[in-house]
């Protein structure tokens, strides 16, 4: 769709799932993820990593296991794709090439996800469950050097680098409250600054290319809904008005 809500698309229309999309600018390409594949899994289904145009064609599976595998992001020079598969139990974050070669494990800390990379590649950020709480981890891109940067008894999640990579965007339900806001913090985790205070929850934000405005997801007129914000805050408008819940956004340059 574009900004303003209007002319909004399907792009895979199948009768299965398709969810997590990621653009990559340098690849011109949508990753996602589909359960069509049909194989169960435990409780769920086999959930597989696909890659098509922007406008829907050429819808192709890049990964092929009995396991979940979501919330792709692509590296900035749009040759690898990061993400989370529970191949190993639990969730883990992987990385692959762009047509699903060379996949490699990245964490082993049990429930690990949501990566998304540094705009220069160097580094990945990604949410971890610990102690029963959801925290962001920053990581070097080979999966190296995992640092705690949240840090607390709340739950903290959606983590995203800013294009400039002078901040990082995140969901919380800190600050004493039940719902999840939406944050901003500097790369070393200090700096927090809350962007959205209603009390529904507001979470699951991205940057635009340009870093001046924040799409994100918010529950305050019954379900799940996009909403656009300028960086610092401000200027909160909805864009979709659906009877079905949206989210997982992902911005198209």
């Amino acid at each position: 769709m574009n900004v303003d809500g209007s002319n909004q698309v399907n792009l895979t229309n199948h009768p299965n799932h398709d969810n997590f999309p990621s653009y990559s600018h340098a690849a011109n390409k949508i990753a996602f993820s589909c359960d069509r594949d049909g194989a169960a899994v435990g409780n769920s289904q086999q959930t597989e990593i696909y890659v098509m145009n922007p406008d829907g064609t050429g819808q192709t599976r890049i990964t092929n296991s009995p396991a979940f595998k979501g919330y792709s992001s692509w590296s900035p020079d749009g040759t690898k794709i990061a993400y989370a598969s529970s191949e190993f139990g639990g969730l883990e974050v992987m990385v692959m090439n762009a047509d699903g070669t060379g996949q490699t494990r990245l964490t082993n800390n049990g429930f690990s996800y949501q990566p998304s990379w540094s705009p220069d590649g160097m580094k990945i950020v990604f949410a971890e469950v610990v102690n029963f709480k959801i925290q962001v981890f920053i990581m070097d891109a080979n999966g190296q050097n995992q640092v705690n940067l949240t840090n607390s008894t709340d739950g903290h999640g959606f983590p995203m680098f800013s294009p400039d990579g002078t901040k990082i965007l995140f969901s919380s339900n800190r600050d004493g409250v039940t719902d999840w806001n939406v944050f901003v913090m500097n790369p070393d985790g200090s700096g927090v600054v809350r962007l959205t205070t209603d009390p529904a929850n507001d979470q699951g934000g991205v940057w635009s290319h340009d870093g001046s405005k924040i799409a994100f997801v918010a529950r305050r007129d019954g379900n799940d809904q996009i909403y656009i914000m300028n960086a610092d805050g401000t200027g909160q408008t909805r864009l979709t008005n659906n009877l079905f819940s949206d989210g997982l956004i992902t911005w198209k340059w």
